[in-house]
């Protein structure tokens, strides 16, 4: 009804009758269809500030400003929610809105279909206001969107190692492997944090994998801390497993990469090895490990 009441707005009874007898088909057809009919009947500036701002999956005045380059955006979104253009607001101090989903999609159908290269644009401006904003969620997906792999990397290192923490495991996995492989590659973080969500999903061969590919990243970048933190990973999980003497092997392995000055890799590597030897050899070992 709010389509069809913005789509006869300033039309002559001729033409109204002629719009409304026509409306058949399936649902996303007819909303398309006079999606068309509204968009088209706007000045040009507000068509440009629609189409680029369809990007953002919420919004304000701020962000909005910074994906358009204007300086008036909450003037422009209290106009589009009071003239009901598919706009709504989130909040009771309008500072939040979104577009309803279908206009989105419209829109950004449109957006693509227009201009092509300078969604990508668009979509970079928007990760690079949210990382500034330490949106880094939201960061992460708009350079997805933009297809900037390496500013993705570099947000998802940012909120890796807390959503591990947290228990977001299952919605990290489902990021970092939005990512390329060789950007995974190029970051050993990130593949350290993988090999920890696994671990947290009980995928403990993926887990195992995901530490060997960051234990040989950190190689190659001469990381020791890197290779340390990799090689204990690797010894927690083979001990869990029940695996013992290849646990003592790897922990060894791990104190011997750790800096003398990096006290926190020697002391989870001492804490792995502890738990292996303490059950290997015995708990007084252990015990003086710890």
């Amino acid at each position: 009804m709010q389509i069809v009441r913005s789509s006869l707005a300033g039309q002559n009874a001729e033409s109204a009758r002629e719009i409304v007898t026509s409306l058949s088909g399936s649902h996303r057809f007819v909303f398309e269809y006079l999606a068309e009919e509204v968009f088209r009947r706007q000045p040009e500036a507000r068509q440009s500030f629609l189409l680029q701002t369809s990007i953002l999956s919420q919004m304000d005045a701020d962000s909005c400003n910074a994906v358009t380059g204007t300086d008036n955006s909450q003037d422009m979104l209290e106009e589009l929610e009071r003239e009901n253009l598919f706009l709504t607001s989130l909040d009771e101090k309008q500072r939040w809105y979104q577009y309803h989903f279908l206009f989105r999609e419209f829109l950004q159908s449109r957006l693509r279909r227009e201009t092509g290269e300078q969604v990508t644009v668009l979509e970079r401006r928007a990760g690079a206001y949210y990382e500034s904003h330490n949106e880094v969620e939201a960061a992460f997906l708009q350079y997805i969107s933009a297809q900037d792999h390496e500013s993705a990397a570099r947000v998802a290192s940012i909120f890796a190692a807390d959503y591990v923490e947290r228990g977001r495991v299952e919605v990290l996995h489902r990021y970092l492997n939005m990512l390329p492989a060789e950007t995974l590659r190029a970051n050993p973080e990130l593949l350290l944090q993988n090999g920890n969500a696994h671990r947290r999903l009980g995928e403990a061969g993926l887990a195992v994998t995901s530490y060997e590919d960051a234990r040989t990243s950190f190689a190659s970048q001469k990381n020791t801390s890197g290779m340390s933190r990799a090689l204990t990973k690797l010894a927690e999980v083979y001990r869990a497993q029940g695996n013992y003497r290849q646990a003592e092997t790897l922990s060894e392995q791990a104190l011997q990469a750790a800096p003398l000055d990096d006290h926190t890799a020697r002391a989870e590597a001492l804490m792995a090895l502890a738990k292996a030897t303490g059950f290997l050899s015995s708990m007084d070992r252990g015990r003086e490990l710890a």
